[in-house]
């Protein structure tokens, strides 16, 4: 393209634009990732910030999945902050409690505390550190350290970036932002599975909520994970707790058919894939209508259900240390069919709401009022009234009670027998 100038009846030429000029041309300066980063969090999240910002001039840093999650434009309900040494735990929570109102909790062997602001914020905070394993799969061993150091021991590079508070400067020291952009998740290193394998788990988590894939170096990652020898040391508490956080994420499903597609669900839990409908009606099917509560007893609802369709459900339960009382739930599951359950033993959710996940269409089965043998009932059988009548329906109630009579019919039946043990004559 010729450019020039006009000047009177004629033109004086200026220069040439080329195609390489445009390639050249910068483009408009973006907003600095840190400010991109403070406009995306919540109102509530970006208040405590800024007023961190002024009350501390150095030391603190936004981390982990809060800049994640603002950097693809997701607000999460909770913010994570890393303090480096020099700046106290303790100091900081009292600051916000003071600023905003609320709560905190200390937990001084961590290095910890949680705050909870009057207007519904959580703010984890911890002090920077590193972690060293002394074994593959042990817990680590913990020392305070630069935030360099703190963020060496996150799980994925995506999880390995942190904003400074005081000036809004982002750490990214192991390419987690590029692989944001290529919806990547990419262990810091070779063994981070090997020291920790629930990390495994956190990555098919977040792999299903944000659409992410396992990248190369993770999927070469995998294999030696998973040996026998690295999982017999690795901690169960962990590896249950990461079980349950999933079932808590609305694509578990889907989590857990990565963790089966890429050869981890086995290993790791001794699990197979179930079938998918249970959950679904689980999920969205009448339960909805009646209030089927949100929380804890979702989770263990989705986790007896996961539980039923596995060889050995019983032995599974005890080995992921599930309390007794959901042991005795998942016991009553496997009773056979609907008819072998005691409706009465169903209780209240989490166990009702997988009978009716396993057996749909049998809520009017499960609300129906049963009847029960009563006094006058063995009166109209020609039993006088007297001791032996209290004596009969508790008989038949403990019958009731192991599972031996189901229907008022057969405790009518064996009323008719116990009254024909003793010296009374039964009308036919």
């Amino acid at each position: 393209v010729l450019v020039g100038e006009r000047l009177g009846e004629g033109v004086k030429l200026l220069g040439i634009f080329t195609r390489t000029d445009l390639y050249r041309k910068k483009p408009a300066l973006e907003k600095p990732l840190g400010e991109r980063i403070l406009e995306a969090l919540p109102e509530g999240a970006r208040r405590v910030v800024l007023a961190l910002r002024k009350a501390f001039p150095q030391g603190i840093y936004l981390v982990g999945g809060a800049v994640r999650d603002a950097l693809l434009d997701r607000s999460g309900p909770d913010l994570d902050l890393v303090l480096e040494p020099g700046v106290r735990v303790g100091e900081v929570a009292r600051f916000l409690v003071e600023r905003f109102g609320g709560s905190f909790g200390l937990h001084y062997a961590f290095g910890t505390a949680r705050v909870r602001v009057s207007f519904g914020l959580t703010v984890d905070l911890a002090e920077s550190r590193e972690e060293v394993y002394p074994y593959p799969g042990a817990l680590p061993q913990v020392r305070p350290a630069p935030i360099a150091k703190d963020l060496e021991r996150r799980d994925y590079t995506v999880n390995a970036m942190a904003l400074s508070l005081a000036t809004l400067e982002l750490l990214d020291p192991y390419g987690g932002l590029e692989d944001l952009r290529n919806r990547l998740l990419r262990p810091l290193h070779p063994l981070s599975f090997v020291e920790d394998p629930s990390r495994i788990v956190r990555g098919a988590r977040l792999a299903a909520r944000l659409a992410f894939r396992f990248s190369e170096e993770a999927l070469k990652a995998l294999p030696p994970a998973l040996l026998p020898e690295v999982l017999k040391g690795a901690s169960k508490s962990r590896l249950r707790d990461e079980l349950f956080l999933t079932l808590e994420e609305d694509t578990f499903l889907e989590a857990l058919s990565l963790l089966e597609e890429l050869g981890a669900l086995g290993p790791l839990y001794g699990l197979k894939l179930p079938p998918r409908d249970p959950f679904v009606r689980l999920r969205w099917g009448p339960l909805e209508d009646e209030g089927f509560p949100p929380g804890r007893a979702r989770v263990e609802a989705r986790l007896l259900l996961l539980l039923y369709f596995q060889e050995n459900p019983l032995e599974k339960a005890l080995a992921l240390g599930l309390p007794k009382r959901l042991q005795e739930a998942l016991a009553l599951l496997l009773k056979g069919s609907w008819e072998e359950v005691d409706k009465e033993a169903l209780g209240k959710e989490p166990l009702r709401g997988v009978f009716l996940a396993l057996f749909p269409g049998k809520e009017g089965w499960l609300t129906e009022k049963r009847r029960v043998l009563m006094g006058r009932d063995l009166l109209q059988l020609g039993l006088k009234p007297g001791p032996r009548v209290g004596e009969i329906l508790r008989q038949v109630a403990e019958a009731r009670a192991r599972g031996e009579v189901r229907t008022f019919e057969e405790e009518l039946a064996l009323a008719r027998r116990l009254i024909g043990d003793g010296s009374f004559s039964v009308p036919q």
